[in-house]
């Protein structure tokens, strides 16, 4: 989705580790979404031209417990960050 609205690839959108500079420490003090705010935060970037990316690393698996993030949680985020993806590119358009 992304990809679609902004051109710029990235594989992995739910990674919150990043780096940035000052513009967009401002930028995100008076925006940045509280809840799975990664793709949103990337989108962001990718409509004000930052240059973005991306850096492999490992990481190691859960050793125990499981994830937080169930079945309906899955479907829920891929609703909510799609529209907000796009409805966020149609506000950009029109500015």
């Amino acid at each position: 989705m992304i990809f679609l609205c902004t051109g710029v690839k990235i594989y992995d959108v739910t990674n919150d580790y990043r780096a940035v500079n000052r513009k967009y420490i401002e930028l995100f003090a008076f925006h940045y979404v509280q809840d799975y705010p990664e793709p949103e935060a990337i989108m962001d970037e990718a409509l004000h031209k930052a240059r973005i990316m991306e850096v492999p690393f490992i990481m190691r698996e859960h050793e125990e417990g499981k994830s937080s993030i169930s079945p309906i949680k899955l479907i829920y985020f891929m609703f909510k960050v799609s529209l907000a993806i796009l409805f966020h590119r149609l506000i950009t358009i029109k500015e």
